[in-house]
């Protein structure tokens, strides 16, 4: 037992200032590694959100600017005399193409949606069997909408070759 009548002088103790310093040390540095960490997790979710957003605010501007066209021309037909509805519309679309087909891009958007994880050959014998492509046609054009549809952020691609349609662009469907 410790005499409490001793002085600082007669006590027998171990200097334990060094042990907390480093424990301190060790502590500060894994608190620094861990924040670290976090700010990087942090910053990459943030660059895949702005990605993400970015493709989105991309394809709304491209939807609007299209309606903003089609306003155009609709007045245009208007001014011109013309008659501008469904009948008009189908009847001269019709003759251009029998079968209206959405843009391969969109086509193929909804292929994923439905049937997930097709390789190219699978999504270009989708779009012959839906006639976009002759028999057997369509590899560079099918090759060139997937990589355009990637770069946009509406398709995604795994290592095995396989796509799938984000799921923003599900939304659409």
């Amino acid at each position: 037992m410790v005499d409490p009548t001793a002085q600082p002088d007669d006590l027998d103790y171990r200097d334990i200032r060094e042990g907390l310093r480093d424990r301190i040390a060790l502590l500060q540095g894994i608190l620094d590694d861990t924040q670290a960490k976090f700010e990087a997790e942090r910053a990459k979710r943030e660059l895949e959100h702005k990605k993400t957003v970015d493709g989105l605010k991309g394809t709304l501007t491209n939807y609007r600017n299209m309606l903003e066209l089609e306003e155009s021309f609709v007045r245009t037909m208007t001014k011109q005399g013309s008659k501008v509805g469904p009948d008009q519309t189908h009847a001269v679309q019709g003759a251009l193409s029998p079968a209206r087909k959405p843009p391969l891009g969109d086509f193929l958007i909804s292929e994923l949606a439905r049937h997930p994880m097709l390789n190219k050959e699978g999504l270009r014998l989708a779009a012959e069997i839906a006639g976009y492509f002759p028999p057997n046609g369509g590899g560079r054009v099918i090759h060139a909408t997937i990589m355009n549809l990637i770069r946009a952020q509406r398709v995604a691609v795994d290592a095995d070759g396989k796509y799938t349609a984000r799921e923003s662009e599900k939304a659409f469907l």
